[in-house]
């Protein structure tokens, strides 16, 4: 099975992400946004050990804090899924060390969230999960 981490750091109203709904796929989901504490954090980097084939997207811009980013991604360099695939809408010259630690297939710069669930869905149909 697929799992998806989210990082919501752009302000957004409400919760939730309501475009994995249109995804129409058996994907494990986990969204952490910028008032997340210690103990969502904690649960993320479990559910990270769990993932085979993960997506992670990250919905952020260079003024967001990157840190919760870092803090639950920094661990997959020593345990690294054999899937790791990576949807940004740009490059964040924060996060370039860690990708290249980190080493997933792909890192995908789509600036339009709108164009991410197709990204992951051709992901899936490919069997990159």
């Amino acid at each position: 099975m697929a799992h998806l981490l989210h990082f919501q750091l752009l302000p957004t109203e409400g919760y939730g992400i309501p475009w994995v709904q249109s995804l129409g796929a058996e994907l494990e989901v986990y969204d952490i946004d910028a008032r997340s504490d210690d103990v969502t954090l904690h649960y993320a980097r479990l559910f990270l050990e769990q993932a085979e084939h993960l997506w992670v997207t990250i919905a952020a811009d260079d003024s967001s804090d990157l840190s919760k980013v870092q803090a639950v991604l920094r661990p997959l360099a020593r345990r690294r899924p054999p899937s790791l695939q990576i949807i940004l809408p740009e490059a964040l010259p924060g996060l370039e060390v860690l990708f290249r630690a980190l080493q997933p297939q792909e890192v995908h710069h789509l600036p339009e969230t709108e164009a991410w669930p197709a990204c992951i869905r051709r992901g899936l149909e490919a069997g990159t999960q």
